[in-house]
C-alpha cells in the first residue's frame, strides 16, 4: 500500500500518520486544520473554492464559513506566516484559497520511493525494506484459556467488559463535559477582554441582495446601536467602509483598526425572506466567540438588527460581570421603503466624496418623501448641510433650511444623537452660542458615547470656552474611538495647538502625516505650529505644500503663508501672498 508524503520548503507532510514536520520536528495542528492543509497541498497551484473545501471537510453538515476561516488561520500560523514567514496559502477574494509553494510528492511503494514534483518529473530511489514479524501465541478469535477453541468469552469476562465499557462511557461523557465547560470558560474570558469592536459591512451572497447598501446599512445600524455601550469603543462607519466587498482576515483588521473583536456577517435575500448570519471574532487568534443565524420577513429587518445588537451586547455585559440592559428605545420606521432609501443615503454619505454627497442628498430626500415622519431622513439631510453643502448647494437650497431639518429630526425622535450634535455644531460655529451648544453636545454624547463626530466637534466647543483640559480629553477620546481617522488625528494636534501645548501638537501632526503625507489640512496645521515656534522656514515650506495640495489657492492658508513670510523678514513675498 502506498505511503504518501509531501515536501515543501522546510516542511514534510505525512498523510498517513497525520503528521506535519518542520526540519523533522513535529508541528502541532488540529485534525481539521491538518485535513485542510492536506487538501490545499494535494491541489497545490490550483484554487480551491470555499464551498468545495467546506463540503470536503464537513460532509453532510451545515457549518458557518467562520469555521473555514479559523482553520485557515491555524494552518497559516503553523506554517509561520504570522511571524512574517513565506506565504504558503493565498486568499483569492470571494472565491477561496490557493497553496502557492512548490510541492514534492513522495510515494513509498514496496521497495521503492517515488518522488514526484508538480513539474511531473519522476525519480525512483531504491530503498531496502526490512520486514519483522513478531511471533505471538495470541489469537483474538479464540477464547482465553481454551487454546484453539473459538467461542464466546466466559460470563466473568462479559461482566468485566460491560463494566469497562460503562466506565469508559462515563469517563467519556465527563471528559466531553469538562472540555465543553473549558471551552465556554475560555470563550467568556476572551469576550470579557473586548474593549474595542469593529462592525464590518455584511457580505451579500446572492444576486438578489447584491445591492451593497444593504450590507453596509445593516453594519451602520449595528454601529449606531452598539455605540450606546459604555464598556467598549465601537469604530465608526467611516473607519470600516474600506472593507466593503473585500476578503479580510479578522486578525489583520484588528491590527489595522486597533480593535480586539470584529463583528461581521452574511446576508441572503430570497423573495420576501431575509437570512442573516452574524459572527463575532477575537482578532487575537481568530477565535469564533459568538455566532447565530436569523431568518425573518424582509419587512422585519429591524428586528434582526435589534436581536444581533442585543445578543452581542448581552454576551459582552455578561462576560464583564455587568447586567445586560436594553440598548435603546426601539422606534423603527413604519415604512420599509423609506428605510431602504435612507440606507442608500448613508451608504453614499459615508463615501465622503462630492458625487457621494449629491447622491446622499437625493436618497435622504426620497426617504422623507416616502414617509414624512421618518426622523433619520431629516437628520441625514442636516448632516449633508454640514458636510456637503458646497458640493450639493443647488440640491440643498431647494430643501428646507438646516434649522428646520435638525429641529424636525429631534421633534420626531429625540433619541437620535446625530441631529443633537449637528445642532450643537451650528450653535457653536455659526451662532457662537457656546453654552447652548454645550447642552446639545452633552445630550448627543449621552445618547451615543461612541458617536465620534459629536465628540470631535465637542472638543472645539470646549476649547472655545477656554476649557483646554476637557477639550484635550474629548479629542483624545474621539481618537480612541477612531484611531485611523486622518481628520481626527490632525485635529488632535490642532486642539493641542489651540491649548498652546506646541510639543504635543507637533507630535500629533507628524503622526497624522505618517498616515498620509498628502493630507493638506495636516500640512497647514503643522505650518501654524512651526510659525508659532519661530521656525519660519519650516512653516513656509509646510504651508506651500498645503496650498499645492489644495490646488494653488486656499484663502486663509495664503494669509498664513503671508504672515510667515512677514515674520521671517520677507515683506515683498508676504505682500504677494496677501494679494492672493
Amino acid at each position: 500500500m502506498a505511503h504518501k508524503h509531501f515536501e515543501f520548503g522546510p516542511f514534510r507532510l505525512d498523510a498517513a500518520e497525520h503528521l506535519l514536520l518542520r526540519e523533522e520536528q513535529p508541528v502541532q495542528l488540529p485534525p481539521k486544520a491538518f485535513e485542510m492543509l492536506l487538501l490545499l497541498v494535494e491541489n497545490g497551484g490550483h484554487v480551491l473554492q470555499k464551498n468545495a473545501l467546506m463540503e470536503a471537510l464537513w460532509p453532510d453538515s451545515f457549518v458557518e464559513e467562520s469555521n473555514l476561516t479559523q482553520n485557515v488561520f491555524l494552518v497559516r500560523k503553523a506554517l509561520g506566516e504570522d511571524q512574517g514567514g513565506h506565504q504558503y496559502v493565498k486568499t483569492i477574494p470571494r472565491v477561496g484559497y490557493r497553496f502557492t509553494a512548490p510541492v514534492r510528492e513522495i510515494f513509498i511503494e514496496g521497495d521503492a520511493v517515488v518522488v514526484e514534483s508538480h513539474s511531473r518529473e519522476r525519480i525512483v530511489v531504491k530503498e531496502e525494506i526490512v520486514e519483522h514479524e513478531e511471533e505471538t501465541g495470541a489469537d483474538l478469535n479464540h477464547a482465553p484459556g481454551v487454546p484453539g477453541k473459538a467461542g464466546p468469552y466466559p460470563r466473568r469476562w462479559n461482566i468485566a467488559l460491560a463494566a469497562s465499557a460503562g466506565l469508559i462511557l462515563v469517563l467519556g461523557i465527563g471528559a466531553f463535559s469538562y472540555h465543553s465547560l473549558a471551552q465556554r470558560r475560555m470563550r467568556t474570558e476572551k469576550i470579557a477582554e473586548i474593549h474595542s469592536l469593529a462592525v464590518l459591512p455584511f457580505e451579500t451572497v446572492d444576486e438578489e441582495s447584491k445591492a451593497r447598501y444593504l450590507g453596509v446599512g445593516i453594519a451602520d445600524a449595528l454601529i449606531r446601536q452598539l455605540g450606546h455601550l459604555n464598556q467598549i469603543s465601537v469604530r465608526p462607519a467611516s473607519a470600516v467602509q474600506k472593507y466593503e466587498g473585500s476578503d479580510y482576515d479578522p486578525a489583520l483588521v484588528g491590527r489595522e483598526l486597533s480593535v480586539n473583536a470584529v463583528l461581521d456577517g452574511r446576508i441572503q435575500k430570497t423573495g420576501t425572506r431575509l437570512l442573516v448570519k452574524a459572527q463575532l471574532f477575537s482578532t487575537r487568534d481568530n477565535t469564533l466567540l459568538w455566532s447565530k443565524t436569523f431568518e425573518e420577513n424582509y419587512a422585519n429587518i429591524f428586528s434582526i438588527q435589534d436581536e444581533i445588537a442585543e445578543q452581542v451586547a448581552g454576551e459582552i455585559a455578561t462576560a464583564k460581570g455587568e447586567h445586560s440592559k436594553s440598548l435603546l428605545a426601539k422606534q423603527h420606521p413604519r415604512n420599509i421603503d423609506a428605510y431602504e432609501a435612507y440606507l442608500k443615503g448613508r451608504y453614499f454619505w459615508n463615501k465622503r466624496t462630492a458625487t457621494g454627497g449629491r447622491k446622499a442628498v437625493e436618497y435622504f430626500k426620497q426617504s422623507i418623501e416616502i414617509d414624512p415622519s421618518f426622523a433619520p431622513g431629516y437628520a441625514g439631510l442636516a448632516d449633508c448641510h454640514m458636510l456637503y453643502f458646497s458640493e450639493a448647494s443647488d440640491l440643498l437650497l431647494a430643501l428646507p433650511t438646516f434649522d428646520f431639518l435638525v429641529a424636525k429630526a429631534i421633534e420626531l425622535d429625540d433619541s437620535l444623537a446625530e441631529p443633537h450634535a449637528a445642532l450643537a455644531y451650528y450653535k457653536s460655529a455659526v451662532g457662537w452660542d457656546w453654552s447652548g451648544a454645550e447642552k446639545e453636545f452633552e445630550r448627543a454624547v449621552a445618547l451615543n458615547p461612541n458617536y465620534v463626530t459629536g465628540r470631535h466637534w465637542h472638543a472645539y466647543n470646549l476649547i472655545s470656552m477656554g476649557r483646554s483640559a476637557e477639550a484635550i480629553a474629548e479629542i483624545e477620546r474621539a481618537r480612541q474611538i477612531d484611531p485611523v481617522s486622518l481628520i481626527i488625528n490632525t485635529d488632535v494636534g490642532h486642539i493641542y495647538y489651540l491649548a498652546r501645548q506646541n510639543d504635543q501638537a507637533l507630535a500629533a501632526l507628524q503622526k497624522a502625516l505618517e498616515m498620509d503625507p498628502n493630507f493638506g489640512i495636516a500640512r497647514e496645521r503643522l505650518g501654524e505650529v512651526y510659525a508659532r515656534q519661530g521656525r519660519y522656514e519650516e512653516a513656509i515650506a509646510e504651508l506651500q505644500k498645503a496650498i499645492t495640495l489644495f490646488g494653488g489657492k486656499a484663502g486663509e492658508m495664503n494669509a498664513r503663508l503671508g504672515y510667515a513670510y512677514a515674520a521671517s523678514g520677507e515683506r515683498t513675498r508676504a505682500q504677494e501672498e496677501l494679494n492672493e
